[in-house]
């Protein structure tokens, strides 16, 4: 599995997750109420930090928002060691502002996901591969 918060430089000021989840042993994708219920429930943690909170209250920052990406972990270790990394210096962070992500992961995006679709009961799953 693979999760990466981000700055989206792209649209409104917010969060952007790149994620890519699949079931135990990485065969099945996961379907996209589990992987939007798991952006909530991220989101509500971080609205545990009174900033924030009140950042969505006033309007000044965005809902978190997802895009499912595949080769995730493949791609952003390409990314790193093109950018002069060691492979051997290389952890994933879970907030990372240094870069556009969206640009770097940008031929591997499966889709975008809309919040508004964690409600839905006749999801389908999400087809992600590793």
């Amino acid at each position: 599995d693979f999760f990466l918060l981000a700055p989206d430089f792209d649209g409104p000021t917010r969060y952007r997750a790149y994620a890519e989840f699949t079931t135990k042993f990485g065969q099945q994708p996961r379907p996209q109420h589990e992987i939007l219920r798991f952006i909530e429930a991220f989101e509500d943690a971080l609205k545990d930090n009174p900033k924030y909170a009140d950042a969505l209250a006033r309007g000044e920052l965005q809902p978190i928002e997802a895009t499912l990406i595949e080769n995730a972990m493949s791609t952003w270790e390409t990314f790193m060691l093109g950018q002069g990394y060691r492979l051997s210096d290389l952890k994933l962070t879970r907030l990372d502002a240094r870069y556009n992500w969206r640009e770097v992961f940008q031929t591997v995006i499966r889709r975008d996901l809309k919040r508004q679709a964690a409600s839905r009961v006749d999801d389908a799953a999400v087809p992600v591969t590793l």
